[in-house]
């Protein structure tokens, strides 16, 4: 259904006959441009083909099934059975995809299963872009697979699934777009669509990034050549609202151009849990969601579920949008439920769960992370003042957090990333850290909750281990880093430590999730290191022991740390610097 803007009812008579289905929100990806990277609403689930089946049972004049939504559709273990079972009902299926986990058996069951179209998802041309922006190394990966995909539908002569290649344009990539149009020709991609940045504050999905309605002479001419080469090359060329990419990024509406959005209109979205929603960003823009409710409902609907019976889709055709104001998703998310779902808002507060997923690849470089907090006064380095001043204190840590980014900079077969922590503080982080960094924000109530979070979400990521290394060490040896990072690639190894001399860690790798680890130790102790080892032992795990460091955390602390860059030389140059200063500042 399409409606003028003047004339959207409060209750679609209809309904939709476009469904979008998020056959699982796990992923192994991290865009830097996708909301799911930063904050997760829902605990990891795979739809079933059970539970797609009761749900396209309730809309009788389906057309278009879309199978994705926030996660990668093909780790869902069901997916070709789901797309045949949508076939068999005459239905036009597609999805986007990273194409990561596009392996031999899985081109043919798409082929095999009857999948209309394959969107997929790249934004970059090169494969410094493409880390940059989807948070993994997998350029050529996704290359090799999409191409291989291609070549096998013309082995067998079979046209379906159309393959098109897919590129959220920021100010970041939009210089690699006549580049992509070309890579599209070389694996042999029918059309590429140029997306418009969803900005919602956070990684790269900031307002500085989009070119909504504030394109340059420059990036006009990128658009210009893009066209100029798909049309040379035969390549479809699409954007956002089925319309060129010059004028997708120009709309009528320049401070509100979320209001021409016709989804809460004309489709149902539901997630993995069994919520329904206008899209898969609502949950995210949408405001007290527990609040929210859905007048209006005729009572047939109403009903839709009895006691003890398997709960369906309720009511499944309300499109309401009582704020016209404001953008049409705050006002348009509906508590539905499929069988077996649940779904609980905790306010401002978002809990991440990590992916089960692990995807083994070789060539994947250890995710090298570096705890870091906002070098704020009176926030970090309490136990330095005195001697020093809460200014100091906040001045040092941060030639600590710059001494050590260098360091990471310097260890080979090494993906950096920074852990930081407030929230708020991801724009100081992302200026500080510069290019090479990833960014990834803390969760959890405690610091093992933060150490099992991170490790799973990127092993979930396809990094074959996680080094994990605090931000008080500035004059760790480079060779102990290195250390570290090659034990934790090693099969042989299951964890390793860095014992820091007060009884903690400094550094902690690991191959696999091992939630055990981190579980009822007594943080900020002595003992924090024996109690882990005790739990790597009762578990089996294969342990390896860096050499003991020390953290700098009180005055005698920081003496030695001042001595020790002095005599030997370490190249913590900003760190070096500022003891420098403040000796001569010294009466």
């Amino acid at each position: 259904m399409t409606c003028s803007r003047s004339d959207r009812p409060a209750i679609v008579p209809d309904l939709p006959t476009v469904l979008y289905l998020e056959t699982t929100n796990r992923c192994d990806s991290l865009c830097q441009t996708c909301i799911r990277t930063f904050q997760t609403q829902e605990p990891p689930k795979d739809l079933t083909l059970e539970e797609l089946t009761r749900i396209v049972d309730q809309f009788p004049r389906l057309e278009r099934v879309i199978l994705h939504g926030i996660g990668e559709p093909l780790l869902n273990p069901h997916l070709f059975r789901m797309i045949a079972c949508l076939k068999g009902r005459g239905v036009t299926v597609l999805f986007n995809s990273d194409a990561i986990g596009l392996t031999d058996k899985k081109r043919r069951g798409l082929i095999e299963s009857g999948l209309d179209e394959l969107r997929v998802s790249m934004d970059a041309a090169t494969p410094e872009t493409y880390r940059a922006i989807r948070g993994v190394p997998m350029f050529h990966r996704v290359v090799e697979n999409v191409t291989a995909l291609v070549d096998l539908q013309k082995e067998l002569g079979i046209a379906t699934p159309k393959v098109s290649l897919w590129f959220t344009a920021i100010k970041k990539n939009l210089r690699e777009l006549p580049d992509f149009i070309r890579l599209a020709g070389k694996i042999g991609a029918a059309r590429v669509n140029v997306q418009r940045l969803v900005h919602y504050g956070q990684g790269l999905a900031v307002q500085d990034q989009s070119l909504h309605g504030s394109l340059s002479a420059l990036e006009a001419e990128m658009l210009a050549e893009a066209a100029r080469l798909s049309q040379e090359l035969g390549i479809g060329l699409s954007a956002s609202g089925n319309t060129t990419p010059e004028d997708s990024f120009t709309s009528e509406e320049q401070e509100r151009p979320w209001s021409g959005c016709q989804r809460p209109w004309s489709l149902s979205y539901v997630t993995a849990n069994g919520n329904v929603l206008p899209c898969c960003i609502s949950p995210w823009t949408a405001k007290d969601l527990e609040r929210q409710t859905v007048p209006a409902v005729p009572d047939a609907l109403r009903d839709h579920r009895s006691p003890g019976s398997v709960p369906g889709l309720r009511p499944p055709l309300v499109h309401l949008s009582s704020l016209p104001r404001a953008p049409l998703c705050r006002a348009n998310v509906r508590r539905l439920k499929v069988p077996g779902s649940t779904f609980k808002v905790q306010g401002s507060r978002f809990t991440f769960h990590a992916s089960r997923f692990m995807f083994q690849g070789s060539n994947v470089n250890i995710a090298l992370v570096i705890m870091v907090k906002q070098p704020a006064p009176g926030r970090v380095k309490t136990r330095l003042c005195p001697p020093l001043t809460p200014e100091q204190a906040a001045e040092l840590y941060r030639c600590f957090l710059l001494d050590k980014m260098a360091q990471a900079r310097r260890v080979p077969a090494a993906a950096p990333y920074l852990a930081f922590t407030p929230r708020e503080a991801e724009g100081f982080f992302r200026d500080l850290a510069g290019e090479g960094f990833l960014l990834l924000p803390q969760e959890g109530r405690d610091l093992g909750e933060r150490l099992d979070q991170l490790s799973q979400r990127l092993l979930a990521a396809g990094h074959p281990g996680v080094v994990i290394i605090d931000s008080d060490t500035p004059s760790l040896p480079d060779r102990y880093l290195i250390e570290a990072v090659e034990r934790t690639g090693d099969r042989g190894t299951d964890a390793v430590f860095g014992p820091a001399e007060d009884g903690g860690y400094y550094l902690v790798g690991l191959r696999r999730p091992s939630p055990a680890l981190f579980q009822g130790i007594t943080w900020s102790t002595g003992v924090v290191l024996e109690q882990t080892l005790g739990k790597a032992a009762a578990a089996g795990s294969r342990v390896h022991l860096l050499p003991p460091w020390f953290d700098v955390d009180t005055g005698n602390d920081l003496e030695r740390l001042a001595d020790d860059l002095m005599r030997n030389g370490r190249p913590a140059e900003h760190t070096r610097a500022f003891l420098r200063h403040l000796t001569l500042a010294r009466p």
